[in-house]
């Protein structure tokens, strides 16, 4: 009689008799749990695990020491992305190194004839094997996380100088969104690569490459394509206490197509698997290569969708670029109505008194931005056909209208403004720039914002009807300002606040009616509170967002605040009759004098743009606020070749600026 085998090869296996069949899921989470425990007894699950935590709390402290000790570094709290894709590129190398043999790690420790006696189909044990390694490499970021946040808030309550918490809603974004879908992908990735090439020496090899090419990607990618590239929301934006960061759609569509392109390397991968199943191993390749497909198509779009973005503001650009020299009319007065409606959009109902211009013209032609829609354009009370393409209103007046003439214009318009319309004569687009390049991004990335909780409408998205192209709009050696008289009233939500020029108090909202005559005209408006200071009977007023009323606070207890008032008059010498200028801002001088002596060129402007001149009247400041009273500066307009010398720059900083 023939020895009768101990284990039957899985191919031989049938369902069960009586009809039940074995759930694929819980195949794969009790796949899971086994693969878990073994990663637990793996010495190098807790090296990486420690080498995350730590990398993490160093890159965090250490930014938040050179922030509240030193002042030379922005606000750790919205730096959440830059110091977390360091951790995250520390917890997929663990991954390398947890995954690479799990294929092969079967018959090493002689237990693949086991496997082969038992149900699991290739997909379900691959899938449990990948959870549990995902979930290892993920639970030492929860640690991390847990430890930054619960530490900052013990060392914010003991008022120490060093440490702040997180932002919470990057934090639970990093955390929840952005890092479990790669470390997935990347999982899924070397299951492939550990099942096809089948030597855990190669396979390191070949993955950490990879790995080293994602990373050098990261850091030569435009950062107008980051949200594609590096899988990290918000990557390389500067945050904000007032508008935290959120979830884009392109970010929620990228971590989608990561999931899909991960089930077809997963689902490609138990294809390929050498341990055979009683599934066939064709329609497992058909479907992962379709979901692969489908990922790759997901990630194609977004491109397709940023780089179309992009290129409509070029589109933009040129338009207004080429309308520069076209003639232009004198516009002498805007008045009429503004309804700031922050849930839903802004409406427009403008008058504008003009004179046409003195050469001969076929149309009259404004800016307004592009995502605003045209209802009405009526000149002298009567309709007039028109057209509102690439941000270029242009107006057919009736063939009666002589050069030089004076007319009524009347215009109403609604929607919310893309700040990407502002700043197009800029030689360098902000979001053009690499994590590798001179951050101006961290200037602010948005030239207008119409939130809920914050609107700011600045005259370079030329949101309200302006003469000629919204281009070189600061350059009155291209572009001549036309300046006329403002009387807005501009409706806001109860309980807030605007600033603007000539503001005024009015029934049913506020009105702006400046002495003099200005060419553009911004608004802010958001909850504001109103902290008023009366110096030499001139009272100053400052409208600050609740959520900065932090640092109000702290300069303004016991004995600092007597100190803060010393150190204002010092720096800014408010004196007794000293009149404030028309548009309401305060106006001051800057030295060109760098405060590094010996510096080169290039340090001074990083300082000029990251770090303020002198130092406040109470040194360092606890709980994150900053040690430095805030410096005004202008960022000097670049030369014509494209590029701005640090000579010029320091030229420019002399002049007298708002």
């Amino acid at each position: 009689m023939s020895p009768v085998p101990e284990f039957a090869p899985a191919r031989c296996w049938r369902a069960p008799s009586n009809g039940s069949v074995l759930n694929p899921a819980g195949l794969a989470l009790a796949t899971a749990v086994a693969e878990l425990r073994i990663a637990r007894r793996m010495v190098r699950t807790w090296v990486f695990a420690a080498l995350a935590i730590a990398v993490g709390l160093f890159v965090y402290h250490a930014w938040s020491i050179q922030h509240t000790q030193m002042g030379i570094a922005t606000h750790p709290r919205f730096a959440l992305p830059g110091f977390g894709i360091l951790v995250l590129w520390v917890l997929v190398a663990g991954i390398v190194f947890l995954a690479f043999d799990i294929p092969g790690r079967d018959a090493r420790e002689h237990v693949s004839a086991v496997l082969d006696s038992r149900p699991p189909s290739n997909i379900a044990l691959l899938a449990g094997r990948l959870l549990a390694v995902a979930l290892a490499a993920w639970l030492p970021l929860v640690v991390l996380a847990v430890l930054i946040q619960v530490g900052g808030l013990v060392i914010d309550h003991l008022d120490a100088q060093a440490g702040i918490p997180a932002e919470p809603l990057a934090l639970a974004t990093l955390v929840f969104v952005d890092v479990p879908a790669t470390l997935l992908f990347w999982g899924a990735l070397v299951l492939l690569l550990a099942g096809t090439l089948r030597n855990r020496l190669v396979v390191a090899v070949v993955a950490l490459g990879l790995l080293a090419t994602h990373v050098w990607v990261v850091f030569n990618t435009p950062l107008y394509l980051l949200p594609v590239v590096s899988g990290i929301a918000n990557l390389g934006l500067p945050g904000s206490e007032i508008l935290p960061r959120t979830v884009s759609g392109t970010d929620l569509v990228q971590r989608l197509s990561v999931l899909v392109l991960a089930a077809g390397l997963l689902a490609t991968a138990a294809a390929t698997l050498p341990r055979r199943d009683a599934a066939s191993r064709t329609p497992g390749q058909v479907v992962g290569l379709a979901l692969l497909v489908l990922g790759t198509a997901g990630i194609g779009g977004l491109v397709w969708f940023v780089e179309a973005e992009r290129s409509e503001r070029v589109a933009w650009a040129d338009a207004h670029e080429s309308a520069l020299d076209a003639p232009r009319l004198d516009v002498e007065r805007l008045s009429g109505t503004i309804d700031v409606g922050p849930e839903h959009q802004l409406e427009i109902d403008v008058v504008l008194d003009l004179r046409t211009p003195e050469t001969s013209f076929d149309e009259l032609r404004f800016s307004l931005n592009p995502a605003m829609t045209v209802a009405s354009v009526r000149l002298d009370r009567n309709e007039m056909p028109f057209r509102h393409e690439l941000g270029v209103l242009a107006v057919t007046p009736p063939a009666s209208l002589a050069p030089g003439a004076s007319a009524q214009l009347s215009i109403w318009a609604s929607g919310v403004p893309d700040p990407r319309f502002g700043y197009l004569d800029s030689s360098v687009w902000a979001l053009d720039e690499t994590l590798l390049g001179m951050p101006i991004i961290l200037q602010g990335d948005a030239a207008s914002i119409f939130d809920p909780s914050f609107v700011a409408l600045t005259p370079a998205v030329a949101w309200l009807p302006m003469s000629g192209a919204n281009y070189a709009i600061d350059d009155p050696s291209r572009r001549t300002p036309d300046f006329h008289d403002i009387d807005l009233l501009v409706r806001i939500p109860d309980g807030w606040r605007a600033a603007g020029p000539g503001r005024l108090a009015a029934d049913g909202g506020m009105r702006f009616r400046p002495r003099v005559s200005l060419s553009q005209f911004p608004l802010i408006a958001a909850p504001f509170e109103r902290l008023a200071l009366t110096r030499g009977g001139i009272e100053y007023e400052l409208l600050i967002h609740p959520g900065h009323l932090a640092s109000v606070e702290y300069f303004s207890e016991g004995e600092r605040q007597e100190r803060t008032l010393q150190h204002l008059e010092q720096r800014f010498r408010l004196q007794s009759g000293s009149p404030l200028p028309e548009h309401g801002f305060p106006t001051r001088r800057f030295a060109a004098e760098s405060p590094f002596r010996g510096a080169s060129d290039e340090m001074w402007v990083r300082q000029q743009l990251f770090s303020s001149i002198d130092s406040g009247p109470h040194g360092h400041v606890a709980h994150g606020r900053p040690g430095r009273m805030a410096a005004w500066s202008t960022r000097p307009r670049p030369p014509e070749s494209g590029r701005t010398s640090c000579n010029t720059a320091k030229a420019a900083s002399e002049r007298e600026t708002r």
